[in-house]
């Protein structure tokens, strides 16, 4: 908390996770199932409306609805038992990569909700300052953090843009060594991964969804695009034969 992921979250995460009862620390004691108020779903909700990627924050409430079937999630883990883990990291080099994944990934996470709001902006004519945003959000506010100052300082320079645009977005290396580790060890990092999975697609300049297009013409004659002339396109793709392609 006295680095740059320097948040209100981080700092009350230190006595939650000191507290004791007895000789037990309490964390251990509380039940993993977590409960939610709405706030994040109806955002997630709002997105995928306004056709905004909010991979990262949707993450979050699925890992909380997940948490909550407790009860099928301990008769899973009978069928399916712990992960063998797959060698071992030095502590205090995964530590500061921790630090650079977790710093990138809720870059990330603010890059989604930024531009959430200048869709929604946008679309109502609402004039929304950003710059204004991140210095409100700095000083009462529960996601309140160090990086805001860094987002206050960005939008004021550039207000239009995308925060993906920083010059300095974080370490990527990191984000992928970590999320790498995770899977090795068969351990469920939800916001981490799809973080990552965001920033890829984000700043591939070709993805697979032409391979999606394709498809949906071939069920649905959906038309598409292409790359070396103008217009939408359908094509008699032929039905495919038993045993053959």
């Amino acid at each position: 908390n006295e680095g740059k992921l320097k948040s209100f979250l981080f700092e009350i995460a230190i006595p939650v996770l000191q507290k004791k009862e007895g000789d037990t620390n309490l964390i251990d004691l509380i039940l993993d199932k977590a409960g939610q108020k709405g706030t994040g779903r109806w955002t997630a909700i709002d997105a995928l409306e306004r056709g905004v990627v909010l991979s990262t924050i949707a993450e979050a409430v699925n890992a909380r609805g997940v948490s909550s079937f407790k009860e099928r999630r301990e008769a899973l883990s009978k069928i399916h038992p712990d992960h063998e883990a797959k060698g071992t990291e030095s502590k205090d080099d995964f530590i500061k990569q921790l630090e650079d994944a977790m710093y990138t990934s809720m870059l990330c996470s603010y890059a989604q909700g930024y531009e959430l709001i200048q869709t929604a902006a946008k679309e109502e004519e609402w004039n929304i300052d950003l710059a204004e945003v991140s210095r409100i959000w700095e000083g009462g506010c529960i996601i309140r953090a160090e990086v805001l100052n860094e987002l206050h300082k960005f939008f004021e320079k550039s207000p239009d843009s995308h925060l993906l645009e920083m010059e300095d977005f974080g370490d990527l290396t990191s984000l992928r060594s970590v999320c790498s580790v995770a899977s090795d060890q068969g351990l469920p990092i939800p916001c981490l991964a799809a973080s990552l999975n965001y920033f890829e697609n984000s700043t591939r300049a070709r993805t697979s969804a032409n391979m999606i297009q394709g498809l949906r013409d071939f069920f649905g004659a959906h038309t598409y695009e292409r790359t070396d002339k103008e217009g939408s396109f359908h094509t008699e793709w032929g039905r495919s034969r038993k045993g053959k392609d």
